[in-house]
C-alpha cells in the first residue's frame, strides 16, 4: 500500500513540475519582444478567405513569394471577438 502511495506521489510531484516547467516557458516567450521574431515579406501570391472546408468570414489564409507556407490571418475586430495583443 505505501508502494503504491509513493508512486502516486512521485508522479504528481513530476507532473507538477513539467506544469510549472512550461508555464516559465510560456511566460518568457510571451515577453519577448515583437522584433525578435521571424519577419517575412514580399509579394502576396495567394488570397483566400477559406480553405475549403468551411467559411469563417473573419479569416483569410495568404501565401507570400518565396515562402513555401500560407499564413492564417484573424480579421475580426467587433466586439468580443478574441484579438492577440502582438504591438509592445
Amino acid at each position: 500500500m505505501n508502494q503504491q502511495r509513493l508512486k502516486f506521489f512521485l508522479g504528481g510531484i513530476t507532473a507538477g513540475i513539467a506544469v510549472a516547467a512550461i508555464g516559465i516557458y510560456m511566460y518568457v516567450r510571451g515577453e519577448k519582444p515583437m522584433t525578435e521574431f521571424e519577419s517575412i515579406t514580399g509579394p502576396i501570391t495567394y488570397l483566400a478567405d477559406g480553405d475549403g472546408s468551411f467559411h469563417n468570414p473573419k479569416q483569410r489564409y495568404v501565401e507570400i513569394e518565396g515562402y513555401d507556407k500560407a499564413f492564417e490571418i484573424f480579421i475580426g475586430m467587433d466586439p468580443g471577438d478574441s484579438a492577440l495583443k502582438v504591438k509592445k
